[in-house]
């Protein structure tokens, strides 16, 4: 039996939610290309640094892309977590 490493997501405060969100499904909508021209324009805004690898809510961003793509849902993307973080 393999154990598998679940990395911990972040929830975002409710304001930088709902632009992680709205991003996450124009992205899985309009695909790499629009993320990279956002990722472009938006470079020297701090409301989009989840868009980098290293910004605290990128898990949460990608986790919201691939739901709104009609994937898996990572298993530690839940609402528990909110509470623990609150």
């Amino acid at each position: 039996m393999s154990s598998a490493l679940v990395a911990k997501i972040f929830y975002p405060p409710p304001d930088l939610q709902q632009v992680i969100d709205k991003t996450a499904a124009f992205v899985a909508k309009h695909g790499a290309d629009f993320e990279e021209r956002v990722k472009a324009n938006e470079a020297d805004n701090p409301k989009f640094a989840f868009l980098k690898e290293s910004d605290v809510y990128h898990r949460y961003y990608v986790s919201k892309v691939t739901e709104f793509r009609g994937g898996e849902v990572v298993p530690s993307a839940t609402p528990a977590l909110i509470e623990a973080q609150q």
